[in-house]
């Protein structure tokens, strides 16, 4: 078996130099194939990076990691897949929800009423994500010095 996928892998190599063709850039112009881009959601499903190909769900049918989420950077490059920009290297952004109803801010500020992000601390008590100046569980104060 293993000299036919050799047979085969050199038959497509030497008919890719013999075309002028160089390997790994696509034969009739354009950008170079990737395989980065293997997380793309198509018609037929989404591919996971663990080979599994064709998931239809949120999660993969082969590994059960969730499908991957793209982002758009502010210079420009779009579908970024981890938590930082594959071309500047900037932070993925993270998006906030005004009490207003203003959905998905990003600066420290809303959009839409100027209210600043709200400062999210954790309670002794366990419960996370405290948004006022008292836990809403259990109702103790917001710690001096964590806001």
């Amino acid at each position: 078996m293993a000299n036919i996928l050799n047979s085969l892998a050199s038959g497509v190599i030497n008919s890719a130099l013999k075309s002028g063709s160089p390997i790994g850039k696509n034969p009739i112009g354009g950008a170079p194939n990737k395989s980065a881009n293997a997380a793309a959601p198509s018609a037929a499903g989404w591919d996971c990076p663990c080979g599994s190909k064709g998931n239809t769900g949120k999660f993969c049918s082969g590994c059960g990691k969730p499908q991957p989420v793209s982002w758009d950077c502010s210079c420009g490059h779009k579908g970024n897949l981890g938590n930082f920009c594959a071309d500047c290297g900037k932070p993925k952004p993270v998006l906030w929800d005004c009490p207003c109803g203003h959905k998905g801010n990003t600066s420290k500020f809303c959009a839409d009423c100027g209210k600043p992000k709200p400062v999210l601390w954790d309670c002794t008590c366990g419960h996370k994500g405290n948004s006022s100046k008292f836990c809403a569980e259990c109702g103790k104060p917001l710690p001096e010095g964590a806001a």
